[in-house]
């Protein structure tokens, strides 16, 4: 299991009128014995667990515009970089990712949500002939609606993937296409 030996930060967050807020962090952790998923030798279809000692600097930053109570407009940006000991990368972390999304709320039942989202520099390597393999950046849609009959359940549909994006999130998995999930969900 990972243990993290060191974490350090500073950030800010707070309001920079009535309805505009942000956030902004830096850290730097360091981790002995970090996993990091790739695929296995044996069969590339099926996933190894590596470790690692690993140290990982981030920036993370948003920023965030209500619009009355009902809208909320965000912006997020998380910078990553890793350093490996033994590892040639940080297999499968993404080095940068950011999202776009739009929220509704109408009289605190039913919710609207939005969010385009970009991912790039992710690398993953094949295990049987060594090659490193950086996988294509990442950009897509997600819609999501819930209507809350209570405070502890609530229903839900999620539209993933609107733009029917071809790509690997790990190395030699497609995702799928444009998909729809539905569901209840209870909280006690």
């Amino acid at each position: 299991h990972s243990s993290r030996k060191l974490d350090l930060y500073i950030g800010s967050s707070g309001n920079i009128n009535n309805n505009v807020s942000y956030k902004v962090l830096m850290s730097y952790k360091s981790y002995g014995n970090q996993y990091f998923f790739t695929n296995s030798k044996a069969d590339s279809s099926k996933f190894t667990v590596l470790y690692d000692k690993a140290g990982v600097f981030s920036f993370d930053g948003g920023l965030f515009y209500d619009l009355h109570s009902a809208w909320r407009i965000s912006a997020n940006i998380l910078y990553n970089a890793w350093k490996t000991d033994i590892l040639a990368a940080a297999w499968h972390r993404p080095s940068f990712q950011s999202s776009l999304g739009i929220q509704y709320n109408l009289h605190r039942k039913i919710y609207f949500n939005a969010e385009m989202y970009y991912i790039s520099g992710i690398q993953g390597i094949n295990l049987e002939n060594g090659h490193t393999v950086k996988l294509n950046n990442i950009a897509d849609l997600s819609l999501k609606s819930e209507y809350r009959f209570s405070n502890s359940f609530s229903a839900f549909l999620e539209l993933n993937n609107i733009l029917s994006q071809k790509y690997q999130r790990y190395l030699y998995y497609q995702v799928k296409g444009f998909n729809v999930l539905a569901g209840l969900t209870y909280s006690f």
